[in-house]
């Protein structure tokens, strides 16, 4: 069963300018950045209440998310769901059409 929303992916073009926006003029506390290149990232996440916000820029345009912002532009890149069993939502998220990013939890 979802229990809530755990963070929000945002896609961004620079992390330094969507942190001065995000943390600066909203005042969320950044609680840590860091690069991930395994999926062509780097990272920052924000506190937001109950809930946070993971601000996503692309290392390179050939990367998971500099092709979606090519497409898209910058937006929310996705949800993450707080769950009890995750493979169990995922299975009836599929079986209702929800589009995902991933094919595994």
């Amino acid at each position: 069963m979802i229990k809530g929303i755990h963070h929000v992916g945002v896609a961004v073009r620079s992390l330094k300018d969507a942190c001065g926006f995000w943390r600066d003029t909203l005042g969320l506390p950044l609680i840590r950045e860091a690069e991930l290149p395994d999926q062509g990232v780097r990272a920052a996440l924000l506190a937001s209440g109950s809930c946070e916000i993971e601000l996503l820029e692309p290392t390179g345009p050939a990367t998971p998310v500099g092709r979606f912002i090519e497409r898209r532009g910058p937006r929310l890149h996705h949800l993450c769901f707080q769950s009890d069993d995750v493979g169990r939502d995922v299975q009836r998220f599929w079986g209702t059409g929800v589009e995902m990013i991933d094919t595994k939890p």
